[in-house]
């Protein structure tokens, strides 16, 4: 799926869909936000650089959250 800037997304775990009581469910399960811009190798994640994995990732603005990075594997659009 192909994902823009100025898009809105929301964070979907497709594991934790199916369970929400999993303990690795991600944080930002069901969250709405903008694409703010694609992540960087750079940009740090919980302490560690996102290195390689920043490819994927894009960093999206969820009100009361922040900016947070999120895989593409992770993200599904809002209509």
């Amino acid at each position: 799926m192909v994902f823009n800037i100025g898009e809105t997304v929301q964070v979907w775990d497709w594991i934790a869909a199916d369970n929400a009581s999993d303990p690795d469910t991600l944080e930002t399960h069901g969250a709405v936000g903008v694409i703010a811009r694609h992540s960087k190798a750079t940009d740090v994640h919980r302490g560690d650089r996102l290195g390689q994995r920043a490819a994927d990732c894009f960093q999206i603005a969820i009100p009361n959250r922040g900016l947070v990075h999120v895989n593409t594997a992770w993200l599904r659009k809002v209509a």
